[in-house]
């Protein structure tokens, strides 16, 4: 690897969590970086490697651009991030999951009020994904250590997180 590469994780519907390594994608020239950065949909090309695939081509199909704005929102998608991340196993199909942090996303991209409901929500829904079930009381500080639990590690991304439960409406 280069000093202007960098190693990605993916998620695939097909493939589910994939590590790729994308050359040269630091360089200010880099045609491939905007369309890699955090949260993003992407269309992505890659090419068998031996160690890691080699992303070869990238199209944008949703930037989440008012996601990007507000950081309220992009807190909320690592946290989202960080639950698929550790919860998952590379090279396992996971449509359903893909297909709910897509919901996600979309949901932290347009409604108008972020709240702790929707976290909640996403959990429950990733556990069911997942076959994990719930724990007896669903409220987030269980669900969190709950999970913690499952992965046997404390989760991070959630931890600055002002949580008001309110009204939610469903992904």
């Amino acid at each position: 690897m280069g000093e202007a590469d960098k190693i990605l994780t993916l998620l695939t519907p097909y493939y589910g969590k994939l590590r790729v390594l994308a050359k040269g994608i630091r360089w200010l020239k880099s045609r491939k970086a905007p369309s890699l950065e955090l949260f993003s949909s992407v269309i992505v090309f890659v090419a068998k490697g031996k160690h890691l695939d080699i992303v070869t081509e990238v199209h944008l199909t949703n930037g989440y651009r008012r996601l990007r704005q507000d950081l309220e929102r992009v807190r909320y998608a690592y946290q989202f991030s960080e639950l698929i991340n550790l919860m998952t196993k590379e090279n396992q199909a996971q449509e359903e999951v893909f297909e709910l942090l897509e919901k996600a996303l979309n949901w932290l991209d347009q409604t108008a009020k972020v709240q702790g409901e929707g976290l909640r929500r996403f959990q429950l829904a990733l556990l069911d994904q997942l076959g994990f079930g719930h724990p007896p009381k669903r409220n987030i500080e269980t669900l969190e250590s709950f999970i913690e639990s499952i992965i046997d590690k404390k989760l991070v991304a959630g931890k600055n997180l002002d949580l008001k439960v309110g009204k939610f409406k469903d992904f």
